[in-house]
């Protein structure tokens, strides 16, 4: 089995379970274990259910925690514990998911001892435990636990090795014996009701087969056992933070759907780069942010309908009926004005998400059931293709575009700079002398199959899929060189501005890296100028805010990239690290057209200079707006009146004239 040998090499006791909570796969030591019989109840042998034994043993915590893990709101689930055996061990326990092509299949289960590394975490308080005992195949005791001791009024070492028919005949009573057999011999859970203890107490015995074909017993108090569904039930089709449903509530109604061949229609809905807003503000606030989220969904639908959190950054909307299209158009737009409203923060600015739909309706016929939630999710990275929040419904096309992307992906995480991808130069301009000041890198990518790819697209999915870090560093590496060229052979002593995402903002490691290339290509750190869009994460985050400090204190430019047309942070500025502000085309292209967007470009240019921050405007390309901008004291230009933008060599025909 191809993972048999993996799990085999790793030095903890492994298993691994899939969805339903059947171990499928355990390593060789895990294995050693469960014949040693020490901490029994803690490893399975393969066909056995780990989920069903949490539920027979009350564990009702652990079985909410694993219900998190496998359905993706949970990274990873661990305690520690101390071991049965002597001398007693500590060890952590872990359940991790096993993920396949983004989709999560099952959980790694282990126990590693951790002598060295107890204090990590802190010990797991043992929960109210029910009585029970193990029983090898041959009818004898292998432990009892402390609650079992008691029951059954004998020392669990008293019993071990003893036959369970000598001493306690009455288990096995005519009508209970065949119970036993069968849960022994068939390996099925069986559950025995109305055991009555010397004690007065009643309990409900609970059979589960356990290694080698033997037996634990459990001893169920019957008061419990209403308790105990409800919690299950709950855990099971409910989400524990912000009290709707799940993605298991939104499969089952699919699958009626899909055995009765009943209509409906599914939305889901996914918050754009939420993994980042959780680093930036925290995982208490992103929490908060959901359950905000969720209550003003949950008001904004009909009752008849079922709404579910279906993953950490995920929610879905389940219809009983095949929506028309103007009633998806209807509906796909109330769910983006109310999700992307302004979620309210405790001592912060409130934030606007970006949310992507995707929908799918069983009246397309290529849409089926049981693949609905793949083929939502298809849509939605359609949608996440706008800078807007969006919506897509399913068609089959996009199954095309999505091996498309898949596609780009691979490339461009495997691009050099300089071949089909490349760089382009656009000059600036003072205006009062016509002379080149600067130049603003733009990326350009000539694919061998799709041909040209918007940068607006690859920017997106390199940010989206975690390897923005490592373009950019490519490109930095590739402008730095130009630079020192263009110094050495043409005395070039402008700027040259290079765009960066808030992301790399966020790690020292991207500081460090920018400092190191400084030095390894002697570069006048006043010669570098960073664009940064503005965001709410640009001006709300203390580490953001102090590795631009470090940039800025080594001498690089900071600019704010499309000032005006995102998070409105003028309060911010008089203390943010920032140097020079760029007016964005959007406002430039309201002059002589709009009143009002003059006067928010005068307001700009008035508020930068009391700021004592340069400018420069962005998108120029009549005579009528350069000569407003100039009047109003903007000479600073960029923008196809003056210069497109321009491959290296014609830069370098220009610096040489």
């Amino acid at each position: 089995m191809f993972y048999q040998g993996i799990i085999d090499a790793i030095p903890a006791e492994t298993a691994l379970m899939d969805r339903n909570g059947t171990i499928f796969a355990v390593n060789t030591i895990w294995r050693e274990k469960a014949a040693t019989g020490c901490n029994s109840t803690l490893y399975m042998e393969c066909g056995m259910n780990y989920i069903e034994l949490l539920k027979m043993m009350n564990r009702t915590d652990d079985l909410y925690h694993v219900h998190e893990v496998l359905n993706g709101l949970k990274e990873s689930y661990q305690y520690t514990y101390v071991s049965h055996d002597m001398p007693a061990k500590p060890f952590i326990f872990s359940v991790k998911p096993i993920i396949e092509h983004g989709l999560i299949q099952g959980a790694i289960l282990a126990h590693e001892e951790c002598d060295r590394i107890q204090a990590a975490l802190p010990e797991k308080k043992p929960a109210p435990s029910m009585p029970f005992f193990l029983l090898h195949d041959n009818w004898t005791f292998s432990y009892v636990n402390s609650e079992a001791e008691i029951l059954l009024q004998y020392p669990g070492h008293f019993l071990a090795g003893k036959n369970i028919t000598d001493f306690f005949p009455h288990f096995f009573e005519e009508a209970s014996s065949s119970h036993y057999e069968q849960a022994m011999t068939e390996k099925k859970p069986v559950t025995l009701y109305d055991y009555v203890s010397n004690t007065g107490n009643s309990y409900h015995i609970c059979l589960f087969p356990y290694y080698k074909g033997g037996l634990a017993v459990f001893f169920q108090p019957t008061g419990t056992e209403r308790q105990i569904g409800e919690r299950v039930e709950r855990f099971a089709f409910f989400d524990h933070l912000t009290g709707i449903g799940n993605r298991r509530m939104i499969s089952v109604q699919l699958l009626e759907r899909e055995q009765t061949k009943q209509p409906f229609t599914l939305f889901c809905l996914n918050i754009d780069q939420f993994k980042h807003f959780n680093e930036v503000y925290g995982y208490e606030r992103g929490d908060e942010a959901l359950v905000y989220l969720a209550k003003k969904l949950d008001e904004a639908v009909a009752d008849s309908y079922d709404l579910a959190r279906i993953g950490a950054d995920e929610f879905a909307l389940f219809i009983p009926e095949a929506l028309s299209a103007p009633e998806i158009i209807r509906m796909a737009h109330d769910l983006l004005k109310t999700a992307s409203g302004p979620i309210p923060l405790k001592d912060l600015p409130a934030v606007a998400l970006k949310v992507n739909i995707g929908v799918v309706s069983s009246a397309d016929q290529t849409v089926t059931a049981a693949s609905a939630l793949d083929q939502a999710n298809m849509a939605v990275k359609k949608a996440k293709l706008s800078p807007f929040s969006s919506f897509e419904l399913f068609k089959k096309d996009i199954q095309d575009e999505l091996i498309r992307l898949r596609q780009i992906e691979h490339d461009l995480r495997h691009i050099e700079v300089g071949t089909d991808f490349f760089l382009v130069f656009q000059p600036q301009v003072d205006a009062s002398t016509e002379e080149i000041i600067g130049f603003e890198c733009l990326s350009r990518w000539n694919h061998p199959v799709y041909g040209f790819i918007s940068p607006a697209e690859f920017i997106h999915i390199a940010e989206e899929k975690l390897f923005i870090y490592s373009l950019t560093e490519k490109i930095i590496d590739y402008v730095f060189n130009v630079l020192k060229r263009w110094k050495t052979a043409y005395a070039f002593s402008g700027i040259i501005s290079i765009n960066l995402s808030s992301f790399l903002l966020e790690h020292e490691r991207f500081i460090d890296f920018v400092q190191a290339k400084l030095k390894e290509y002697a570069i006048d750190p006043a010669q570098i100028e960073f664009e940064i869009t503005e965001s709410v994460q640009l001006f709300s985050s203390d580490n953001v805010n102090s590795h631009l400090r470090k940039l800025r204190d080594a001498g690089i430019r900071i600019s704010i990239d499309d000032f005006g047309t995102g998070y409105a942070a003028l309060s911010y500025l008089s203390n943010f690290p920032v140097d020079k502000l760029k007016i964005d085309k959007h406002f430039v292209d309201q002059i002589e057209l709009d009143d009002n967007g003059e006067a928010v470009l005068e307001t700009i240019i008035l508020m930068a200079e009391k700021l004592n921050l340069q400018y420069i405007a962005e998108g120029v390309e009549t005579a009528e707006q350069l000569a407003f901008l100039t009047k109003h004291g903007c000479s600073h230009i960029q923008g196809y009146y003056f210069y497109k933008p321009l491959l290296e060599k014609d830069c370098q025909f220009l610096l040489n004239a």
